[in-house]
């Protein structure tokens, strides 16, 4: 039986024009996987921390990325570890991604199928 096939809208919030990124990704990716995908469809470096939290909650939790507890009380979970289908659903089509915590690109990340 055949993967399914997430269809995964990311946009860079804040800037102007809209530059986002459309990816179809196989269902059992992880976090870090996604977070692979997405610094390479911006053609990006992966040299800074990163991580996936609930939409609209800056500390909102479960969070998905790098565990440092050097830098953080409440580390992310590993990102390797999570899939992304777990939680990004129909019923919960929208989470955010936060690249480089010093310039805080921030990203919406959007199920659309």
């Amino acid at each position: 039986m055949p993967k399914p096939i997430l269809q995964i809208r990311i946009e860079l919030q804040e800037i102007e024009p809209l530059i986002w990124r459309r990816l179809q990704v196989p269902g059992d990716y992880t976090f870090w996987d996604l977070h692979v995908a997405i610094q390479s469809s911006f053609a990006w470096t992966d040299t800074h921390l990163h991580e996936f939290r609930p939409w609209g909650q800056r500390d909102g939790y479960p969070r998905f990325g790098m565990p440092l507890e050097e830098f953080d009380d409440h580390p992310p979970l590993p990102g390797w570890e999570h899939r992304v289908a777990d939680v990004l659903t129909r019923t919960n089509p929208r989470i955010e991604y936060e690249y480089d915590f010093g310039d805080g690109w921030e990203h919406t990340v959007v199920l659309e199928c």
